[in-house]
């Protein structure tokens, strides 16, 4: 015997619509109650009634730093992070609807491991971490100067990450955080100071 079906109702959206791209890679609905989609050709935020959408401008230095958006998360203190498929991360800031951008720069320690970010988490502590596909990485206090440190495999050692790309995160009630791997599988990361 099956149960009666139950009458859903879909709401379609597409690039008529106002959407930048059809693939959605993330989603998020923000502590204001706007949708923010991250999709391989920008960033949109629907209010429910219209999507306002953020791109790439290379001559702007305030924009979305590169188009494909692959993670959003939003911190303790409300700013939208963005973790895009080659731009780093980008920081929304309300008051003035830009953004500012944290990305790798080679040579200086303290910055990003790789501009490939695959998932961003802030932990009960309010640390950032960011996955990306050279590295794990994280930041004790998510203000200016953001220093990163950062976790590599090293083959051999057993208390290394299990390899470079970083594609999840997640964080338990014990507080442990949870890393999943491209084709290496999980690892889990005591965060107690012990």
């Amino acid at each position: 015997m099956s149960s009666p079906a139950q009458s859903f109702r879909f709401h379609h959206y597409d690039l008529k619509d106002g959407l930048p791209g059809r693939n959605i890679h993330a989603m998020l609905q923000d502590s204001r109650g706007y949708m923010w989609f991250g999709t391989s050709d920008g960033l949109c935020r629907f209010d429910g009634y219209s999507f306002t959408t953020y791109q790439s401008n290379p001559s702007d230095s305030s924009s979305l730093s590169f188009n494909a958006v692959f993670c959003l998360m939003e911190d303790q203190q409300g700013r939208l992070w963005v973790g895009t498929g080659g731009g780093g991360i980008n920081v929304y800031d309300w008051k003035t609807e830009r953004f500012f951008t944290l990305k790798h720069q080679a040579g200086k320690k303290g910055s990003l491991s790789n501009d490939y970010v695959l998932d961003l988490l802030q932990d009960k502590e309010g640390r950032i971490w960011a996955a990306t596909n050279e590295g794990l990485n994280v930041l004790e206090q998510a203000v200016s100067p953001y220093t990163w440190r950062t976790y590599h495999r090293i083959p051999g050692n057993e208390q290394s990450l299990l390899a470079e790309e970083i594609t999840a995160l997640e964080t338990d009630s014990a507080g442990r955080l949870w890393i999943g791997y491209s084709k290496a599988g999980l690892s889990c990361l005591e965060l107690t100071n012990s």
